[in-house]
Protein backbone atom coordinates (compact mmCIF):
# COMPACT_ATOMS: atom_id res chain seq x y z
CA UNK A 1 0.00 0.00 0.00
CA UNK A 2 1.60 3.88 -0.91
CA UNK A 3 2.16 6.11 1.94
CA UNK A 4 0.11 9.06 1.89
CA UNK A 5 2.76 11.11 0.97
CA UNK A 6 3.07 8.86 -2.12
CA UNK A 7 -0.20 9.51 -3.32
CA UNK A 8 0.08 13.13 -2.73
CA UNK A 9 3.43 13.42 -4.96
CA UNK A 10 1.30 11.35 -7.10
CA UNK A 11 -1.44 13.90 -7.42
CA UNK A 12 0.87 16.87 -7.83
CA UNK A 13 2.52 15.30 -10.46
CA UNK A 14 -1.06 15.29 -12.28
CA UNK A 15 -1.41 18.89 -11.55
CA UNK A 16 2.28 19.76 -12.95
CA UNK A 17 1.32 18.00 -15.79
CA UNK A 18 -1.36 19.90 -16.61
CA UNK A 19 -0.26 23.02 -15.46
CA UNK A 20 2.55 22.65 -17.97
CA UNK A 21 -0.01 22.57 -20.97
CA UNK A 22 -1.89 25.18 -19.23
CA UNK A 23 1.11 27.32 -19.40
CA UNK A 24 1.42 26.65 -22.99
CA UNK A 25 -1.82 27.96 -24.09
CA UNK A 26 -1.12 30.47 -21.61
CA UNK A 27 1.85 32.07 -23.41
CA UNK A 28 0.21 31.31 -26.82
CA UNK A 29 -2.95 33.58 -25.83
CA UNK A 30 -0.40 36.69 -24.32
CA UNK A 31 1.56 35.92 -27.64
CA UNK A 32 -1.48 35.98 -29.75
CA UNK A 33 -2.79 39.49 -27.55
CA UNK A 34 0.43 41.10 -27.98
CA UNK A 35 0.67 40.30 -31.96
CA UNK A 36 -3.09 42.14 -31.89
CA UNK A 37 -2.35 45.02 -30.21
CA UNK A 38 0.60 45.91 -32.73
CA UNK A 39 -1.44 44.95 -35.75
CA UNK A 40 -4.94 47.04 -34.04
CA UNK A 41 -2.42 49.61 -33.60
CA UNK A 42 -1.98 50.59 -37.01
CA UNK A 43 -5.41 49.47 -38.16
CA UNK A 44 -8.24 51.38 -39.31
CA UNK A 45 -10.91 52.54 -36.55
CA UNK A 46 -13.51 50.05 -38.65
CA UNK A 47 -11.71 47.20 -38.17
CA UNK A 48 -10.70 47.38 -34.70
CA UNK A 49 -13.55 45.64 -33.06
CA UNK A 50 -13.19 42.18 -34.75
CA UNK A 51 -9.50 41.88 -33.43
CA UNK A 52 -10.64 42.43 -30.26
CA UNK A 53 -13.61 40.57 -30.46
CA UNK A 54 -11.09 37.45 -30.84
CA UNK A 55 -8.73 38.20 -28.06
CA UNK A 56 -11.92 38.41 -26.24
CA UNK A 57 -12.79 35.13 -27.35
CA UNK A 58 -9.44 33.39 -26.77
CA UNK A 59 -9.31 35.22 -22.99
CA UNK A 60 -12.50 33.73 -22.28
CA UNK A 61 -10.99 30.10 -23.56
CA UNK A 62 -8.32 30.49 -20.75
CA UNK A 63 -10.55 31.69 -18.22
CA UNK A 64 -12.39 28.37 -18.42
CA UNK A 65 -9.37 26.00 -18.66
CA UNK A 66 -7.67 27.90 -15.60
CA UNK A 67 -11.33 27.10 -13.89
CA UNK A 68 -10.69 23.33 -15.21
CA UNK A 69 -7.40 23.23 -13.54
CA UNK A 70 -8.35 24.79 -9.99
CA UNK A 71 -10.81 22.18 -9.87
CA UNK A 72 -8.98 19.11 -10.70
CA UNK A 73 -6.43 20.16 -8.21
CA UNK A 74 -8.75 21.64 -5.87
CA UNK A 75 -10.02 18.06 -5.24
CA UNK A 76 -7.11 16.29 -3.52
CA UNK A 77 -6.88 17.44 0.00
CA UNK A 78 -3.72 16.82 1.22
CA UNK A 79 -3.70 15.03 5.12
CA UNK A 80 -2.48 16.61 7.71
CA UNK A 81 -0.18 14.50 9.70
CA UNK A 82 2.68 13.97 12.20
CA UNK A 83 6.14 15.47 10.36
CA UNK A 84 9.18 15.63 11.42
CA UNK A 85 10.65 18.53 10.45
CA UNK A 86 14.19 18.16 10.79
CA UNK A 87 13.60 14.98 8.33
CA UNK A 88 12.07 17.16 5.53
CA UNK A 89 15.08 19.93 6.00
CA UNK A 90 17.60 17.27 5.70
CA UNK A 91 15.69 16.21 2.49
CA UNK A 92 14.71 19.35 1.03
CA UNK A 93 18.49 20.37 1.64
CA UNK A 94 20.11 17.42 0.02
CA UNK A 95 18.15 18.42 -3.59
CA UNK A 96 18.82 22.04 -3.24
CA UNK A 97 23.08 21.95 -3.19
CA UNK A 98 24.16 22.64 -6.74
CA UNK A 99 27.59 24.00 -8.33
CA UNK A 100 29.19 26.59 -6.25
CA UNK A 101 25.90 26.98 -3.83
CA UNK A 102 25.09 25.40 -0.25
CA UNK A 103 23.04 25.13 2.21
CA UNK A 104 24.47 24.96 5.57
CA UNK A 105 22.29 23.07 8.87
CA UNK A 106 22.89 23.62 12.44
CA UNK A 107 23.85 20.78 14.06
CA UNK A 108 20.70 20.41 15.76
CA UNK A 109 18.30 19.67 12.95
CA UNK A 110 20.86 16.23 12.78
CA UNK A 111 20.38 15.38 16.44
CA UNK A 112 16.55 14.85 17.23
CA UNK A 113 13.08 15.16 15.57
CA UNK A 114 11.25 18.21 15.65
CA UNK A 115 7.01 17.37 14.81
CA UNK A 116 4.99 19.48 13.56
CA UNK A 117 1.54 18.99 11.97
CA UNK A 118 0.74 19.41 8.19
CA UNK A 119 2.35 17.62 5.26
CA UNK A 120 5.68 16.88 4.01
CA UNK A 121 5.00 17.18 0.63
CA UNK A 122 4.06 21.25 1.19
CA UNK A 123 6.75 21.32 3.81
CA UNK A 124 9.13 20.44 2.20
CA UNK A 125 7.90 22.49 -0.71
CA UNK A 126 7.80 25.62 0.56
CA UNK A 127 11.32 25.28 2.25
CA UNK A 128 12.97 24.39 -1.23
CA UNK A 129 11.12 27.41 -2.56
CA UNK A 130 12.03 29.79 -0.15
CA UNK A 131 16.19 28.49 -0.53
CA UNK A 132 15.24 29.01 -3.97
CA UNK A 133 14.31 32.38 -3.76
CA UNK A 134 17.19 33.37 -1.64
CA UNK A 135 19.37 32.47 -4.34
CA UNK A 136 17.74 34.33 -6.64
CA UNK A 137 17.61 37.14 -4.91
CA UNK A 138 20.99 37.07 -4.70
CA UNK A 139 21.67 36.35 -8.30
CA UNK A 140 19.84 39.68 -8.91
CA UNK A 141 21.97 41.88 -6.99
CA UNK A 142 26.03 42.60 -6.82
CA UNK A 143 26.59 40.05 -4.10
CA UNK A 144 26.06 36.59 -4.84
CA UNK A 145 24.46 34.41 -2.65
CA UNK A 146 26.99 31.45 -2.41
CA UNK A 147 25.26 30.10 0.60
CA UNK A 148 21.86 29.98 2.67
CA UNK A 149 22.71 29.12 6.40
CA UNK A 150 19.13 27.08 8.04
CA UNK A 151 18.56 26.71 11.94
CA UNK A 152 15.57 26.13 13.73
CA UNK A 153 13.92 26.51 17.64
CA UNK A 154 10.72 25.99 19.68
CA UNK A 155 9.73 29.70 20.32
CA UNK A 156 6.72 30.41 22.10
CA UNK A 157 4.96 26.91 20.97
CA UNK A 158 6.01 27.45 17.73
CA UNK A 159 8.18 25.59 15.62
CA UNK A 160 10.58 28.23 13.88
CA UNK A 161 12.79 27.32 10.91
CA UNK A 162 15.35 30.65 10.18
CA UNK A 163 16.84 30.88 6.56
CA UNK A 164 19.41 33.36 6.08
CA UNK A 165 22.38 34.27 3.30
CA UNK A 166 25.44 34.22 4.15
CA UNK A 167 26.82 36.69 1.66
CA UNK A 168 25.87 40.29 1.47
CA UNK A 169 23.22 42.36 -0.56
CA UNK A 170 24.44 45.25 -1.56
CA UNK A 171 21.63 48.55 -2.04
CA UNK A 172 20.61 49.05 -5.43
CA UNK A 173 20.05 45.33 -6.27
CA UNK A 174 16.65 43.31 -7.30
CA UNK A 175 13.55 45.59 -7.17
CA UNK A 176 12.28 43.90 -3.59
CA UNK A 177 8.70 45.86 -4.05
CA UNK A 178 8.11 42.92 -7.04
CA UNK A 179 6.95 40.02 -5.57
CA UNK A 180 8.71 37.05 -7.18
CA UNK A 181 6.67 33.69 -8.47
CA UNK A 182 8.57 31.92 -5.65
CA UNK A 183 7.38 34.06 -3.53
CA UNK A 184 4.01 34.10 -4.04
CA UNK A 185 3.80 30.25 -4.03
CA UNK A 186 5.24 30.34 -0.69
CA UNK A 187 2.67 32.52 0.57
CA UNK A 188 0.19 29.97 -0.72
CA UNK A 189 1.58 27.06 0.44
CA UNK A 190 2.14 28.37 3.87
CA UNK A 191 -1.43 29.50 3.87
CA UNK A 192 -2.49 25.44 3.61
CA UNK A 193 0.05 24.74 6.43
CA UNK A 194 -1.20 27.39 8.90
CA UNK A 195 2.32 28.63 8.92
CA UNK A 196 3.93 31.94 8.84
CA UNK A 197 6.74 33.66 7.03
CA UNK A 198 8.48 36.99 7.70
CA UNK A 199 11.19 38.60 5.72
CA UNK A 200 13.90 40.83 7.11
CA UNK A 201 16.60 42.47 4.80
CA UNK A 202 18.98 44.49 5.19
CA UNK A 203 21.81 45.85 3.52
CA UNK A 204 24.17 43.35 4.85
CA UNK A 205 21.86 40.30 5.54
CA UNK A 206 18.54 38.74 4.43
CA UNK A 207 16.79 36.14 6.88
CA UNK A 208 13.32 34.60 6.21
CA UNK A 209 11.62 33.21 9.37
CA UNK A 210 8.74 30.50 8.90
CA UNK A 211 6.33 29.58 11.91
CA UNK A 212 4.45 25.98 11.68
CA UNK A 213 2.27 24.67 14.40
CA UNK A 214 3.59 22.11 16.13
CA UNK A 215 2.92 18.51 16.89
Amino acid sequence: MRSQEEIELENMALAAELARQLCHEFSNFVYTLFLQIEIGAAAPASSKGENWAAIKRDGRDIVRLLREWDHFHGRFSFAETAVDLHQVIREMAAGAVAQERSVNLTPAISAGALTINGSAVDTRHLLRLLVEDLFREGEETSARVLAVSIETAVEEGKAVVRLATTRTFTSGGSDQDEESLMAAACRSLAVRLGAAIQRERTDDRCVVRVEFQMG
